[in-house]
């Protein structure tokens, strides 16, 4: 087997925008980063942040305006 044939990327071309529409503009889809342990997502400019209190084994997968 190739080298080259080992490092192909596998791209489909479609994104999943914030309210789950498949789109091929990949500028609607959010983009997602863990920084000092707390996930984000920004969309259109705008950070959305996903936490949980210390202590809470599971919690709704919902975003908040505020860290």
């Amino acid at each position: 087997m190739s080298d080259t044939r080992l490092h192909q990327k596998r791209q489909s071309g479609f994104y999943m925008n914030a309210n789950g529409t498949v789109t091929n503009d990949c500028s609607s889809a959010p983009i997602y980063a863990i920084r000092n342990g707390v996930l984000t997502a920004t969309i259109n400019n705008v950070v959305y942040y996903y936490s949980t209190s210390p202590g809470i084994a599971y919690s709704q997968f919902v975003p908040s305006l505020t860290p």
